[in-house]
């Protein structure tokens, strides 16, 4: 929850706080640092056809990218890395969530719609609840393999799904 005061700073263009309280919340969450890409996306508003094209992406690439292989090869490396990817790929069941990445395909499809029609009730607050959820998607997409990390190294743009329900 303490990545969410980072909100306030990101769309008022404060780098400087937005990153110190990303740091802080890394101390207790480390995939808080996934929201640093949010600083990128934050004032983006992208065509229709470019969330759709992302979108198909993502549901094609849990079939040509295994990322298990990636992750154990990541146990290489000394300290918490070593420790993180040997402990998610031994005592986790390494299955595929496509079933869950689909649902959020299908959850982002209603809310390109509701972009496209009611283009006036969308403010900067909307659009960077829907590039945290697409953001969310992409990840959800590269690490399908490792449900564990898809699942909570995501978990913090997914609740920007909250946030895009309620503009509907």
């Amino acid at each position: 929850s303490i990545i969410l005061f980072s909100i306030k700073y990101l769309l008022n263009k404060n780098i400087a706080k937005f990153l110190l309280v990303i740091i802080i919340a890394s101390l207790f969450h480390s995939t808080s640092l996934i929201f640093i890409f949010l600083y990128i996306l934050k004032d983006r508003k992208f065509s229709t056809k470019f969330y759709l094209l992302v979108l198909v992406i993502s549901l094609l690439i849990p079939f040509f990218l295994n990322t298990s292989s990636l992750i154990t090869s990541l146990s290489f490396f000394k300290g918490i890395i070593q420790t993180k990817t040997t402990y998610y790929t031994n005592y986790y069941e390494q299955t595929s969530i496509i079933f869950s990445l689909f649902k959020r395909v299908i959850i982002m499809i209603i809310f390109i719609y509701y972009s496209k029609h009611k283009k006036n009730d969308c403010d900067r607050f909307f659009w960077l609840s829907i590039n945290a959820y697409i953001l969310s998607i992409i990840f959800m997409s590269i690490f399908n393999n490792v449900a564990i990390i898809a699942t909570r190294g995501t978990v913090s743009l997914y609740m920007f799904q909250i946030i895009c329900f309620g503009y509907i």
